[in-house]
């Protein structure tokens, strides 16, 4: 959200449930905003483990939104970085690889070490050089030490093999964090469980004021972070 609001972009939220964003919904807010003669740039998503929701797009949904976005037509920008971290080792269909009418991000952050911001993305041709020089404005080179370690982890190591030990790491962390939620959450409060990925959303009751909590974590070493949209955003 920082990168759009430093690019002064207008972002419109679409709601999600538990598997993620809402085709029905995408479909009305697009025609909504054409109705205005709203011009939409693209429109940016997180399939696999969402942050910050923590949930998982089903296929069927992924195809659906997919029609939807070629339909009028709006590009995708599939932000895919927690991908490969399914507990249990599941992983779904990228949207690119059948569509070519979306934009793949992905990054090495998630599966290696958060130090190294590596990245990549797949684009239409069309696109792809203006991205490279894009890049280069606020990057100017990108760090080619943390190119080679993350290249020399792909050649020369058994990755995956560590990614499937940091899978059953997270899904340990993740099912404690489950169970102190089931153990000490009172009454109305819900959250999404997680299949992969590190997030997990909380919703609070209408009659708890989110910001009082936030202050009273922060003076506890507890950092929260708060929204009071109406809908939940597709981040």
């Amino acid at each position: 959200m920082a990168v759009f609001a430093g690019a002064q972009a207008e972002v419109v939220h679409v709601a999600i449930d538990h598997e993620g964003l809402t085709p029905d919904e995408l479909e009305e807010t697009i025609e909504e905003l054409e109705s205005q003669d709203r011009g939409i740039k693209f429109l940016y998503t997180i399939p696999s483990f969402q942050n910050a929701g923590g949930t998982m797009m089903p296929q069927q949904r992924r195809d659906r939104i997919c029609e939807v976005s070629a339909a009028h037509p709006v590009l995708i920008a599939e932000d895919n970085p927690y991908r490969l971290l399914g507990f249990e080792g599941q992983t779904a269909r990228a949207m690119r690889a059948d569509d070519e009418n979306v934009v793949y991000l992905g990054s090495a952050s998630k599966m290696f070490t958060p130090g190294l911001r590596v990245g990549w993305t797949v684009a239409p041709d069309s696109l792809a050089t203006i991205l490279c020089l894009q890049s280069e404005a606020p990057v100017l080179s990108p760090s080619a030490f943390a190119q080679e370690v993350v290249a020399g982890c792909l050649e020369k190591y058994d990755w995956r093999s560590v990614l499937d030990e940091y899978r059953v790491l997270y899904g340990k962390w993740a099912q404690t964090l489950m169970d102190a939620f089931d153990e000490h959450m009172p009454d109305g409060v819900t959250w999404t469980r997680p299949e992969g990925g590190f997030y997990s959303w909380i919703t609070l009751p209408q009659d708890v004021d989110s910001y009082d909590l936030c202050m009273e974590g922060i003076d506890k070493g507890a950092e929260i972070f708060t929204t009071t949209l109406k809908k939940a955003m597709n981040a």
